[in-house]
């Protein structure tokens, strides 16, 4: 149940409301295990199919958070890290032993706003009361035939006889009675078929994909050595070259990051800014996650779109380091060290910070947070006190977003593109060119990548990377297990 199953409905219910009918069919959602995220969408068909001795997986969201200080200091590591402020919770696995009473709290809220949307969904989608639901829920993975007793499936049945089912309702009133089966078609030919007219396009919008951790440069892993990071370097180069095109008249910007370097996310900030002072439009739809850093690049946007499962805020900061002195002396390895300031070894990774080096990483944490803090206050017209009540770390759903201030709307790229339509005095049915930037060297990439967002809008969510999103601490990029930051994971 990763992000936008209520986006994806929602064009379902569109496609329905065309005149068309759909039909969802599954061997199993979860086969006895959790299986929210698939049955959350269909639960928009007009009917669901699911194979007999299948089962339905609506168990509910969970989270499982490892604390790994107990086995640090087993083998002698020291994770010296601090963070701004006490919902901010990337480092806790390396600083506690149990999960802290605030982000107990945090957590514990994310999860309920999750799951209050999606028994929602489901249930004006079914027709089912919330209560009745959620007892449904907690009986959890329900059996075949509870699960057709209870109404949250249609029909048992195999997949050839879904089809045919589908099939015969296709040509129902129709006169010709020789064909057994309707003519099928294709994803790629659905998504690819045109009208005969295809009007000449009003204006051209620039897309450009936030997709990874932050980097600073190009090349380089995200914080914790992913693979799949952006760079300011790139962004900004993209950014710039929109803003200096006067064919494009509006940025789209489509986030889904965790975070990471602050330098980087404030560099893509201030092209940004530059864009919308030379008169682009600059719209944001969050896809996934649109977190901490990702976050600090959309206060920037005229206008912020996110999903109502969309995970996002988590106005904080963190830094630190993470020390193995003690651990290379177990391994019998001594250290000589030298310097040439009072600071000069303060991100050793053999000792933790000295008193003197621990104020410069504090100061350089508070300044940080003020300035993000500073950021959103301005974007979102918040006082300092309603800022103080949906920062300090906390993360939101994009339905509570909206609801704190943080988002404008709610919906995905479609909503996003007719926004800047609306803004450019067009009509809904009027159509923009789109130039993905920056330009891919493969053609067939870029085309995969549209593809993937046609399709689903954003990559489904599952709640076990959360821990990996706003658990672990953002390590240096280059893969050296020294210093951390400061981040804005």
């Amino acid at each position: 149940m990763r992000q936008v199953e209520t986006l994806k409905q929602k064009r379902l219910l569109r496609f329905r409301a065309a005149g068309k009918f759909a039909y969802a069919y599954a061997d199993s959602f979860g086969e006895l295990g959790p299986g929210n995220r698939a049955y959350w969408l269909a639960s928009a068909f007009d009917k669901i199919w699911l194979q007999p001795l299948g089962t339905v997986g609506l168990t509910g969201s969970a989270m499982s958070l490892p604390f790994a200080k107990d086995l640090l200091d087993k083998v002698g590591i020291k994770a010296d890290m601090r963070q701004r402020h006490e919902y901010k919770g990337a480092a806790e696995m390396f600083t506690q032993t149990t999960l802290p009473a605030p982000l107990r709290e945090n957590y514990t809220r994310l999860l309920n706003d999750l799951h209050t949307t999606m028994l929602a969904d489901i249930g004006t989608a079914r027709g089912i009361e919330q209560k009745t639901l959620r007892q449904l829920v907690d009986q959890a993975p329900l059996l075949d035939r509870e699960a057709l007793d209870a109404r949250l499936i249609d029909a048992l049945g195999y997949a050839d006889e879904a089809r045919s089912a589908a099939s015969r309702a296709a040509r129902e009133g129709q006169e010709d009675s020789e064909w057994t089966e309707a003519p099928e078609m294709n994803v790629f030919s659905y998504l690819f078929a045109k009208p005969q007219t295809d009007p000449e396009p009003k204006a051209s919008v620039a897309l450009i994909y936030v997709e990874g951790a932050i980097t600073r440069l190009a090349g380089e892993r995200g914080p914790m050595g992913e693979d799949q990071a952006v760079s300011a370097q790139e962004l900004v180069e993209a950014i710039t070259q929109a803003a200096g095109d006067e064919e494009i008249k509006a940025i789209l910007l489509r986030i889904n990051s965790p975070g990471g370097s602050v330098a980087a996310s404030e560099s893509i900030h201030r092209a940004l800014e530059l864009a919308k002072a030379n008169g682009k439009y600059v719209v944001v739809s969050m896809g996934e996650i649109a977190a901490s850093g990702g976050y600090w690049i959309a206060t920037a946007a005229d206008t912020v779109f996110a999903s109502p499962s969309t995970i996002t805020g988590s106005i904080g900061v963190v830094g630190g380091k993470i020390v193995f002195g003690e651990l290379a002396r177990k391994l019998g390895i001594t250290m000589a060290e030298l310097g040439t300031g009072a600071n000069s070894d303060m991100f050793s990774p053999v000792k933790p910070f000295s008193p003197a080096a621990s104020a410069r990483i504090n100061a350089s944490l508070d300044s940080i947070y003020a300035a993000f803090a500073a950021r959103v206050a301005t974007a979102r017209n918040l006082s300092p006190a309603q800022i103080d009540k949906v920062a300090r770390g906390r993360v939101w759903t994009g339905a509570s977003a909206k609801e704190a201030g943080l988002v404008d709307e709610l919906g995905g790229l479609r909503e996003a593109f007719t926004a800047i339509k609306t803004h450019l005095g067009y009509t809904a049915d009027d159509r923009l060119s789109v130039r993905m930037l920056p330009e891919s060297e493969s053609p067939f990439k870029r085309v995969l990548i549209i593809l993937q967002h046609l399709l689903s809008s954003a990559a489904p969510f599952s709640l076990s990377q959360l821990n990996s999103w706003l658990q672990l601490p953002a390590l240096n990029s280059m893969g050296a297990l020294v210093y951390t930051g400061p981040q804005v994971e």
